[in-house]
């Protein structure tokens, strides 16, 4: 078999895309300074480009805090989610949100299985030790969809069309392959890949015919979008397929997403890949500027709320999640003990977490 080139592989574009992630967190992380204290600097909140998830859900917390604490926050959009959690890691961003399985394999420095790695890789062998969760955030919802006028209702029709779905950088891609891979679909024969650098990009392809499905979150300013210009079909995922979705990481699940996501049938629920989002700190930053940015999101969740409706998962009782995969920050501990949902089996998990991350 003829080799190809990785140039020629990822194609140009999305060749110096990663390039530029990489040789902009090469240097993040070579001469990034300790995290500053909150007291005296203004809050970095990292976040991807606007029309994602990320963009509405750190411009929302940012206001939030803003408004109702003495903390002064910004928010600052990067290209691929690697960069996000580089940049809290080497302390020169204060908050970040990942959902589980990219979380999972970036504290602790591990690659994704084969054909599942796509955006797992930066890290490998380096595990980010200096992250600690601050809040265990809302659900994500990944699936394959698609407009009203495609005509296609299943993962099966997808054959022989146009899925954007590959996003160098983006861990997205895995679900991509796990979702196709589960119905028979092999996704370098049987569709036409098309690749995306971000996928704002691939929705905005979608909502002018020039793409036939994408895989991404079920969220964000252009989920909205395309469900009032085109119209939104999501594909539904068999739950009796989820060991195809375990291969892209031991915390993806899968469920039902709630009635107000976009594309949701009204008279029937149907099922798709799930992810719990976290909100994370550098560990250095400081334990009352912790305290206070989890006091004041989980304590104004209902304004949120207003903003997208899944916010209404931001409270007190779910923030502490079971079974949590890096330590919680000191500062959220303090919270959560007054508040009474940090119990004994927490805390043993976290010291145990603290051990393997300390050393």
């Amino acid at each position: 078999m003829k080799k190809m080139s990785l140039r020629k592989l990822v194609g140009s574009s999305s060749w110096l895309f990663i390039l530029m992630v990489g040789c902009f967190m090469i240097g993040v992380l070579a001469f990034a300074p300790p995290a500053r204290s909150a007291a005296a600097d203004k809050l970095v909140f990292t976040s991807l480009p606007p029309g994602t998830k990320w963009y509405t859900d750190m411009v929302s917390l940012s206001q939030i805090v803003n408004r109702y604490s003495d903390l002064v926050t910004i928010v600052q959009p990067v290209p691929a989610p690697p960069a996000m959690t580089g940049l809290v890691q080497a302390g020169q961003a204060h908050l970040g949100m990942d959902p589980s399985d990219s979380f999972y394999y970036t504290v602790n420095g591990l690659g994704g299985n084969p054909g599942f790695d796509e955006g797992y890789n930066y890290y490998k062998g380096k595990p980010l030790k200096n992250l600690r969760i601050l809040v265990g955030a809302d659900t994500q919802y990944y699936a394959l969809f698609t407009t009203s006028a495609a005509g296609i209702k299943t993962i099966p029709d997808l054959k022989g069309k146009k899925v954007a779905g590959y996003f160098p950088g983006w861990a997205v891609s895995n679900y991509t392959n796990a979702m196709l891979l589960a119905y028979g679909l092999d996704p370098k024969k049987d569709v036409q890949m098309v690749k995306f650098g971000r996928t704002t990009q691939a929705v905005e392809a979608l909502i002018a015919g020039k793409v036939d499905a994408v895989c991404t979150s079920l969220a964000g300013a252009k989920i909205v979008e395309l469900e009032a210009k085109a119209g939104i079909v999501v594909l539904p995922f068999d739950p009796s397929k989820i060991d195809f979705l375990k291969k892209i990481a031991p915390t993806v699940g899968i469920g039902s997403p709630p009635p107000y996501t976009p594309g949701m049938p009204k008279d029937k629920s149907l099922t798709v890949s799930t992810n719990r989002n976290y909100l994370y700190v550098n560990k250095n930053l400081d334990e009352k500027a912790a305290y206070t940015l989890a006091k004041t999101i989980l304590e104004h969740a209902a304004e949120l709320a207003r903003v997208a409706d899944y916010f209404q998962e931001y409270n007190v009782q779910s923030a502490v999640v079971n079974d949590f995969i890096a330590p919680y920050h000191p500062g959220a501990v303090k919270y959560f003990k007054e508040k009474g949902v940090w119990t004994d089996a927490h805390e043993m998990h976290q010291k145990d977490l603290l051990k393997q991350f300390e050393n």
